[in-house]
């Protein structure tokens, strides 16, 4: 299985990934699990995008935190 259920989220070779377009600017890393890269577009998303940002899951999930 290459295509993951996560927005930006793809398997490549045995590593899952993110990736993230913004401005003609192309951010990527990899992740051992399909959850752990699925929550970093997340994060990467919100520091470039703000609440304009569109997630995996809900953004106050990484917002809230106390």
């Amino acid at each position: 299985k290459t295509t993951s259920k996560f927005r930006g989220v793809s398997k490549r070779v045995q590593k899952w990934r993110f990736y993230l377009q913004v401005k003609n600017i192309t951010y990527f890393e990899s992740f051992n699990t399909e959850l752990e890269a699925a929550q970093a577009y997340d994060k990467k998303a919100i520091e470039l995008l703000g609440n304009k940002a569109k997630t995996n899951f809900p953004i106050e999930n990484y917002t809230n935190k106390s």
